[in-house]
C-alpha cells in the first residue's frame, strides 16, 4: 500500500471532531464547534473545528489543519509520528514496503530493547549497587519526583545488563545495534554505560531511544557519554527533556535550550519546564523544525565559557536560517544554568526575561572579539561586514532596517556605511531596489489573489464575476494565493474539502483559515467592486514602480533623464493619489 494510501486509510477513520474533543472541551456554534484554543492562552473562544471539512482554525494564534496537523502541533511529532499515532489509535493497520517492513522491524527491536534497559537501569539505581549514584543525585539536589519524571537509572559495574540480556536470549548484534554494548579487545560484550548515572532519551512520542551516562567519580573516563547514532537515535534531531516539557512548550509558546542533562532536571524541578538541552551539539536546523511546531521563541542558556558562546554562534544561524525568533540569556561568568537555578530560580527567571535578540548578541559578540585589534576603523570594518551577514538572514523588512540602526549606533557610524555594505553583500544597489520593488509587488498580487479565493471559497454563485477579474490579471500566476487559486479552479472544479484533503501541511493552513472564515452575503457586491479598483490600481503601480526604477538607474548612473518618462512618472503618481 502507497503512503498516499495509508494517509487516506487512517483519515478517514480519524474524525476531527472526537479526536480534538479528547484534549479540550468543544461546544456547538452552528455547523460548526468552538473552544478555547489548546495553543495559545485566551478568554474568548477563537478555535473553530468544521465537522464537514473536517479542519480546524484558531483565529488568535492562526494555528490550523486537519487531524494530522493537530496532533503533529499537540504532541510535536514529525507527519509518519502523527500517521503512526493515528493509526493505533483507531486500530488501523498501515502496510510498508518489504524495504520499510525491514527497517521498522530492527527499529521495533531496538524500541523495546531500549525501553527494557531504562526499566532494568531505574530499578538498579534503588537497589544497594546504586547507593552512590543515588547520594550524588542527593547531594545535587535532585528530588525523588525529578529521579521517576525522567526515569533516571544507574548501570552497575558488574556488566549486569549485557548477562541477563544474553541469558533471556537476547542477540549480541541487536545489543550493539542499540549501542548499549560493545565487545572489548577480548571479545567479551560490555555494557558501555556501567558504573555511570544513566539518563533515558526520549523521542516526541516518548519512546526511549538512546541513553547518556554520566561517571559517578572523576577520574580518567570521559565525563559523559552518549548513545551512538543507530537506527532510532541520532543526536542532531533530538533535545533532551522535549517530550517531558512539550506541554509547557506549548503553554509559553516558548522554548529554553540548555546544554546538559542536569541543567534540564533542575530546570523542571524548579518549574522552568519549558527547558531541554542539545546532546553535545549546538541547536541544529533539524531540531528547530521540530521546536516549531510547539514555540514561537527559542531563548539559547548555554555555559557561560568558550564552548558555550561557540555553540551559542551555531545555534543563532540555525535559527536565522529557519526565520525562528530568538534571543540569548547573558549568565554570569564561569557559571552554569543548574548553579543559578538551584541557588535562586527567581535570578534565573529574570535572567531569561532579560535575554537579548539574537541580532544584538551577534554584535556584541562581534565587537568583543575584535577588542584585541589596534586598527579600530579596520575592527569596525570588520564587524560591520560580520553583521551584514546576519542581518542579510532576516526576512522581516522591519526588523532588518532596526538592525541596521542598531549596528550603526552602537559602532558610532552612519546608517548610510551599514546600508552600503549591505548592498554590496546584496550584488549592488540596483538589483537590491528591483528585489525590493518586486517583494512589494509580489505582496499586492498575493492579496488580491487571496481575496478572490476567499470569495469564491464562499459565494461560488459569483464565479463568472471573479472570472471576469481573472481575465484581467493574468500577471498574478506565479504568487502563492494565486497557484491555490489555479488548483481551486482548474484541478480541483471547487470541492474545497478535497483540496486540504491532498495539501501540504503550509497549504492546509491557509486553505483553513479562508475556508473557516466566513463573508457576509450583503456585502459580496461591494466587495467584488473594490477588487476591481485593487486591480486598476495595481496594474498602475506597477508602471509606476517600473518608471521608478528605470529613472533611478539612470541617475545612478550620471545619465539624463528623458522628459517623457518623467511626465509619464508624474501622470501615474497623480493617478495612483
Amino acid at each position: 500500500m502507497s503512503r498516499e494510501n495509508n494517509v487516506e486509510k487512517v483519515r478517514r477513520y480519524t474524525d476531527i471532531v472526537t479526536l480534538i474533543e479528547e484534549y479540550i472541551p468543544l461546544r456547538r456554534a452552528g455547523v460548526n464547534y468552538k473552544a478555547l484554543c489548546p495553543f495559545h492562552q485566551e478568554k474568548t473562544p477563537s478555535f473553530v473545528i468544521s465537522p464537514e471539512k473536517q479542519i480546524f482554525h484558531c483565529f488568535g494564534c492562526g494555528q490550523s489543519g486537519d487531524v494530522f496537523s493537530f496532533i503533529m502541533q499537540m504532541e510535536g511529532l514529525d507527519f509518519p509520528g502523527a500517521l503512526r499515532r493515528l493509526a493505533e489509535r483507531s486500530n488501523v493497520e498501515i502496510e510498508v514496503s518489504d524495504a520499510s517492513d525491514g527497517k521498522r522491524a530492527i527499529s521495533t527491536q531496538l524500541y523495546e530493547l531500549n525501553l527494557r534497559a531504562a526499566s532494568f537501569y531505574s530499578k538498579c539505581l534503588m537497589r544497594p549497587s546504586g547507593v552512590r549514584a543515588l547520594d550524588y543525585l542527593k547531594a545535587r539536589g535532585v528530588s525523588l519526583e525529578m529521579i521517576e519524571k525522567f526515569n533516571l537509572g544507574y548501570a552497575p559495574e558488574a556488566n549486569l545488563l549485557v548477562k541477563n540480556a544474553l541469558k533471556e536470549g537476547i542477540d549480541r548484534s541487536i545489543l550493539k545495534s542499540a549501542d548499549l554494548a560493545y565487545e572489548n579487545h577480548h571479545g567479551r560484550l560490555q555494557d558501555k554505560f556501567r558504573g555511570r548515572l544513566v539518563f533515558p532519551i526520549r523521542d516526541g512520542q516518548g519512546r526511549t531511544i538512546g541513553f547518556g551516562g554520566r561517571v559517578i567519580a572523576d577520574g580518567k573516563l570521559p565525563k559523559y557519554l552518549n548513545t551512538s547514532q543507530t537506527e532510532v537515535f541520532e543526536k542532531k534531531r533530538v533535545l533532551y527533556g522535549f517530550y517531558s516539557g512539550r506541554d509547557a512548550i506549548r503553554k509559553k509558546k516558548r522554548i529554553v535550550v540548555l546544554e546538559g542533562y542536569m541543567d534540564v532536571v533542575a530546570a523542571h524541578q524548579f518549574g522552568f519546564e519549558e527547558a531541554s538541552a542539545v546532546l553535545g551539539t549546538a541547536l541544529t536546523g533539524e531540531h528547530v523544525y521540530k521546536v516549531k511546531r510547539l514555540a514561537d521563541e527559542v531563548i539559547l542558556a548555554f555555559d557561560a565559557d568558550d564552548a558555550g558562546v561557540a555553540a551559542t554562534q551555531r545555534g543563532l544561524k540555525s535559527l536565522l536560517d529557519s526565520d525562528m525568533r530568538g534571543r540569548v540569556c547573558l549568565l554570569p561568568k564561569s557559571t552554569d544554568p543548574e548553579d543559578i537555578i538551584r541557588e535562586s530560580p527567581e535570578k534565573f527567571a529574570t535572567l531569561l526575561e532579560k535575554s537579548i535578540p539574537i541580532i544584538e548578541w551577534s554584535l556584541e559578540n562581534s565587537i568583543k572579539q575584535k577588542k584585541h585589534m589596534r586598527d579600530r576603523l579596520s575592527a569596525k570594518s570588520e564587524i560591520v561586514r560580520e553583521m551584514v551577514e546576519v542581518i542579510g538572514k532576516v526576512n522581516d523588512p522591519v526588523k532588518n532596517s532596526e538592525a541596521v540602526k542598531l549596528v550603526a549606533e552602537r559602532l558610532k557610524i552612519s546608517e548610510t556605511a551599514v546600508l552600503q555594505e549591505m548592498r554590496r553583500h546584496l550584488r549592488g544597489q540596483s538589483s537590491y531596489i528591483k528585489e525590493k520593488t518586486s517583494t512589494k509587488r509580489d505582496s499586492r498580487k498575493e492579496k488580491l489573489a487571496r481575496e478572490m479565493l476567499h470569495v469564491l471559497i464562499h459565494k461560488p454563485e459569483y464565479s463568472s464575476e471573479i472570472k471576469e477579474v481573472l481575465r484581467a490579471v493574468d500577471f498574478i500566476e506565479d504568487n502563492y494565493y494565486a497557484r491555490l487559486l489555479d488548483l481551486y479552479i482548474n484541478k480541483y472544479k471547487g470541492d474545497i474539502k478535497q483540496m486540504i484533503v491532498h495539501s501540504t501541511e503550509e497549504d492546509k493552513k491557509i486553505l483553513a483559515e479562508i475556508t473557516l472564515s466566513e463573508i457576509a452575503s450583503d456585502s459580496v457586491f461591494g466587495y467584488l467592486k473594490e477588487l476591481k479598483k485593487d486591480v486598476e490600481k495595481f496594474l498602475l503601480q506597477i508602471k509606476h514602480d517600473e518608471l521608478l526604477l528605470e529613472i533611478k538607474e539612470l541617475v545612478e548612473f550620471n545619465k539624463p533623464v528623458p522628459e517623457n518618462l518623467n511626465e509619464e512618472f508624474s501622470r501615474l503618481g497623480r493617478l495612483l493619489r
